[in-house]
């Protein structure tokens, strides 16, 4: 067995399964998160033995470890984190090369008593006006169908479904899984040196950020027509080139010369963050966004910027709960008058921006590491 090499000690065994292809050296998009807590698992003193790749990999990877349990090597407990694309679809060519594959193991794993929590990523394809639009028909009812296949395992085999709020768990509540919240993290703390007030005393002007998606689910225009045509509030919008090709036509209308449009990545995207007062999660309402729980929101956190979010969603209660921002509705009379108010009290953003650096320590990958341990351990 392996032994802590500069200890010298057992390490404790997990496995850490992935359906799919991820690469360790530059993490993008829903890679990060699997990344992260990979590392996470390693930090907290685990021997991390990963299933992850196309269908053939896996394979291999899943019969090394079926050896080592039925040899009797012991595993504290198995953490999976589902794709966005049904189990059977993360080929290439998403067709089903071997369907059994993954949940077989599942269910090996669970008959030999080791403790299964996965983590549910998403239930975008359960929105007709967001996924049925934009996927074909045949291809539309062959995904569904695996996506069902996917939860009718899950509730089989899982011990503990881990999703990113609570709330979520309400779209789930015929299943009845044993659930908790496991929100993303944030991986080191990027905090500005600099008071949350400094750059409206050097401008006399509120910068706002807003970096992701512009689809129609990330419908801000309301924030749009709050700064057009008051040169006090700049917004700078940093989005994907390609998507804002696709999607412009819905924020175009509400555009004016203190909004811009950038697309930043990398390393480039912390000169955004250290010229910004506060960052911008606040979209026109649609159920999903009750519950959902976007990454983006901790990189805010980790650059210890307050955020604007919507009342009555999840983030927005996380805002609140934890004094870190502001909630409007999707109202942009709302949104004018929080900015005009934030224009001539700089001092609030100080005191906010107080509030989220306190928060950061408790809400690092690793901590969410630890609540999967006291999960499956407890």
């Amino acid at each position: 067995m392996d032994k802590s090499s500069n200890k010298g000690i057992l390490k404790k065994r997990i496995i850490f399964h992935l359906p799919y292809k991820i690469n360790n050296n530059t993490p993008s998009g829903s890679q990060i998160r699997p990344v992260m807590m990979i590392d996470a698992f390693k930090e907290l003193g685990y021997h991390v033995e990963l299933i992850e790749g196309y269908v053939n990999k896996r394979k291999i990877a899943i019969r090394n470890i079926r050896k080592n349990i039925l040899k009797g090597i012991k595993y504290e407990f198995f953490y999976s984190e589902s794709s966005t694309m049904p189990t059977a679809l993360t080929e290439k060519n998403h067709l089903p090369a071997n369907p059994l594959l993954d949940f077989n193991f599942f269910l090996f794993c669970k008959k030999n008593k080791i403790p299964i929590g996965l983590f549910y990523r998403d239930i975008y394809w359960m929105y007709p006006d967001l996924y049925d639009a934009k996927v074909p028909y045949i291809k539309r009812i062959f995904s569904k169908f695996f996506y069902q296949y996917d939860l009718r395992m899950y509730k089989k085999t899982v011990s503990t479904l881990f999703l990113p709020s609570l709330r979520m768990g309400n779209q789930l509540s015929r299943y009845n899984f044993n659930i908790e919240a496991l929100p993303p993290g944030l991986n080191g703390l990027n905090s500005s040196p600099n008071n949350g007030d400094i750059y409206i005393q050097r401008s006399g002007k509120l910068r706002i950020l807003y970096i992701g998606g512009t689809s129609p689910l990330y419908n801000f225009s309301h924030i749009l027509e709050a700064i057009k045509g008051t040169p006090q509030f700049i917004l700078t919008i940093c989005t994907r080139e390609n998507e804002w090709n696709i999607h412009h036509k819905i924020f175009s209308p509400h555009l004016g010369e203190n909004i811009r449009i950038v697309h930043k990545h990398g390393d480039d995207i912390k000169e955004l963050y250290n010229t910004t007062d506060i960052c911008l999660s606040s979209f026109k309402h649609h159920e999903y966004w009750d519950f959902a729980m976007g990454m983006k929101n901790f990189e805010y956190i980790a650059y210890g910027k307050p955020i604007i979010a919507t009342s009555n969603t999840e983030i927005g209660d996380f805002v609140t709960k934890n004094d870190i921002g502001w909630t409007i509705s999707d109202n942009a009379e709302e949104a004018r008058t929080l900015f005009s108010k934030l224009l001539k009290e700089p001092e609030s953003i100080a005191h906010k921006k107080v509030n989220v650096e306190k928060i950061q320590k408790e809400n690092r990958w690793i901590n969410r590491a630890k609540s999967v341990v006291r999960a499956l351990n407890g």
